[in-house]
């Protein structure tokens, strides 16, 4: 029942400007839906990068059956959010709802969908990244690129590398419970998970991420594009 436009709708409801509607929106979505299908964030995140900008250039719309890519042109998935602080909003939404397990995959699937694919020969990506390209296919691939960017610059993804007092919690999310929060063992156990998910998500970043960036890099700098600026403030960040 969540396949297709409905889930994507639904995230855009969780920004509408009448509170009445993103409340409802926001508590259907992260209350008994997320308990149901904890994974659901997860599994659409990069999906809804590409849905809330209008650009076709992912692989749900091309890779897919011709069922399924019928399916989403009839309901109309090709929709998409001007306002670049409400599409911001609705990633927050949905990396606040994340374990940091999820959020290191989050930013494999986007340096090797989007970022990777900028550094191809063809593809919408592609030509958005050499500014080139029909404008409108250009425009909405420029906005997913600059969101990956902006997404992956986020203090919400930094694993082990935050003084906020909620990463501990964030890092507990998705375990089992115990009745333990006297016990002087849990404390460390706690630090010692965040150092090991904080030395995975460094050898990630420099095994997998990296190099594509670095090729990235050279394209943005061939092509003179504004997105070179991107790029450099997120290799700052790392």
């Amino acid at each position: 029942k969540w396949k297709g436009i409905l889930f994507y709708r639904f995230l855009a409801a969780t920004m509408d400007d009448d509170p009445s509607v993103s409340n409802v929106a926001k508590l259907f979505l992260c209350g008994p839906l997320l308990s149901k299908q904890p994974t659901l964030f997860f599994h659409n995140f990069v999906d809804a990068l590409f849905v809330l900008n209008g650009c076709t250039a992912h692989p749900m719309f091309t890779s897919r059956n011709n069922r399924n890519s019928s399916m989403f042109q009839a309901d109309g998935l090709s929709f998409s959010i001007d306002d670049c602080k409400t599409r911001e909003g609705i990633y927050s939404l949905l990396l606040d709802h994340m374990s940091p397990e999820e959020k290191i995959g989050i930013t494999a699937r986007l340096s090797k969908e989007v970022l990777s694919a900028a550094t191809e020969l063809t593809g919408d990506l592609a030509l958005a990244a050499r500014s080139s390209g029909t404008r409108e296919a250009k425009n909405g691939a420029f906005a997913v690129l600059s969101d990956c960017f902006q997404i992956l610059t986020s203090t919400k993804m930094f694993i082990g590398r935050s003084a906020n007092s909620t990463d501990d919690s964030d890092l507990t999310s998705g375990g089992t419970s115990v009745s333990m929060s006297q016990n002087s063992t849990v404390p460390h156990l706690v630090s010692a998970k965040g150092k090991l998910l904080s030395k995975i998500s460094r050898k990630q970043l420099v095994e997998a991420v990296i190099p594509i960036l670095c090729t990235l890099k050279v394209t943005l700098e061939n092509n003179r594009s504004p997105l070179l600026k991107n790029l450099m403030q997120y290799m700052l960040c790392i």
